[in-house]
This record gives C-alpha cells, structure tokens and sequence, in this order.
C-alpha cells in the first residue's frame, strides 16, 4: 500500500514538474514578447489572471478544501474545483493532497516533501521528497471527480492550453504569465515561509518553521504560520489586519 501511494504521488510530482517547469519558461518568453512589442497591459491581465488562480484553484479547491477538507460544499462545486483545479500547475487534487498531508505530517523534518535538503531547484519544481506516503493522507480522496482529475491532470491542462490557442494565442500567452505568477507563489510559500526571514513573525510557537509574511498574507493569500497552527480552518486570519481574501471567496460556496 505505501508503495502504491508513494508511485501515485510521485506521478503527480512528476507531472506537475514538467507542467509547471513549461510554464515558467513559456511565461519567460511571453514576458519578453509582451515587453518588446510594448503590450504592456497583456503582463497586467497574466499577473491578475495568476492571482486569481492561485487563489482560487490552489489556495481554496487544492489546498483548504481537497487537501484540508476545512468546508463542505455542494456536489456541482466539488465537480467544477475537482475539473479546473488542475490548471493551477500545482498537482491533481488526489496526489497535491497526500503530498501536502505529508509535509504537515513531518514539517520541516527530512521525511517532508518540502525538505531543504533536497535543495531549492527541486522544492520548487516539485521534484519533493515523497520516499514515504502515509496510508492516513488518502482518506476523503477515493472518490469519482478527484479520481476523474487525478487521471486526465495532463489532459485538462493541454486541452486548456489548446483551446486557449484556437481562440487567440495572447490568451494562450497570458495564461503562461498565470502560470510564472504561480510559480512563484509556490515558491514563496514552500521556500520563503519555512525559513528564518526578517520580514516575517509568528502569531504560534507551532513545532516547525513557518512563519506569516505581510507579502505572501496578501499576495499570495496564506498566513502560513497561522494555517500550521490550525490547519483545517477555512478562514487563516487571526490578527484583524490579516485579511484572509480567500475566505471571504469560501463563504459565497460553503455549505
């Protein structure tokens, strides 16, 4: 059984590596394209499409609802978070899910997928350290529309991208900048909130290294610390200024 978790997780690793890594240079290039031919508002539109999808397909559908399981929903939303979560780059939400389990299971240890040792490159990448799933981080997932997304995770994404191009290739182009503003917000979180930063604080003496940011809190939407300190809640603020924009996104489709 953990070898069957591992192989299934590590697929996904695998995927989300090639996905995201053509993101980031098809996104590299865009940005240059854009900057040469001066269509400046075409990098605007990609950083406000990324930010919108990091909230809402990793923040809210991969990581508070497939992931934590932090609100209840209807089955229409649960089909369309399970189907169009997968074009975030961030993994399908079965294997982002047990991966993500696991690194609050060994947090900031050397079983943590996001483990320092394995260096910045693969952390970043999602080249993570998965040697060992634990069987309890599948519960909740065997289940038919994440089963759906965890097999076609590819599939949705190219045929997206696809549809992206026979429609106007700048969407396609904007959509790559999306994916370069993940990135990096992926980067922020796994790498920069695990670590001793200056510009960071700690509301709780959790038992690892997180710690809450004002730039990831409200650019990327994750007050980390307080997320480690309370993992299964919807809503991450706790001091009044902490303004938790996913959660404010949450109500409008929780049960």
């Amino acid at each position: 059984m953990h070898e069957t978790l591992t192989k299934l997780t590590r697929a996904t690793s695998r995927n989300s590596f090639i996905m995201i890594l053509l993101q980031v240079i098809l996104g590299s290039i865009a940005v240059g394209y854009f900057t040469y031919s001066q269509q400046y508002y075409s990098i605007f539109y990609g950083i406000v499409a990324g930010f919108v999808m990091m909230h809402v397909l990793h923040n809210i559908s991969l990581h508070r609802y497939f992931a934590h399981n932090s609100f209840k929903t209807s089955k229409f939303w649960h089909a369309v978070m399970a189907i169009t979560s997968p074009l975030a780059c961030g993994g399908s939400p079965y294997g982002y899910a047990m991966a993500h389990r696991t690194h609050h299971i060994y947090s900031d240890t050397d079983r943590d997928p996001h483990y320092k040792g394995i260096g910045l490159f693969n952390i970043s990448f999602f080249k993570w350290n998965l040697k060992k799933v634990p069987i309890r981080t599948m519960g909740s997932l065997n289940e038919t529309w994440i089963l759906r997304s965890h097999n076609y995770y590819v599939v949705i994404i190219v045929s997206f991208y696809a549809i992206l191009l026979a429609i106007n290739p700048t969407w396609a182009l904007i959509y790559n900048i999306a994916g370069l503003w993940l990135y990096l917000s992926y980067l922020t979180i796994n790498v920069v909130d695990h670590r001793n930063i200056w510009f960071g604080y700690r509301n709780f003496d959790t038992n690892d290294k997180s710690m809450n940011d004002i730039v990831t809190g409200y650019l990327v939407g994750e007050w980390h610390n307080n997320h480690h300190k309370n993992p299964q809640q919807w809503n991450q603020r706790v001091r009044w200024w902490e303004f938790d924009l996913n959660a404010q996104l949450v109500k409008l489709i929780k049960k």
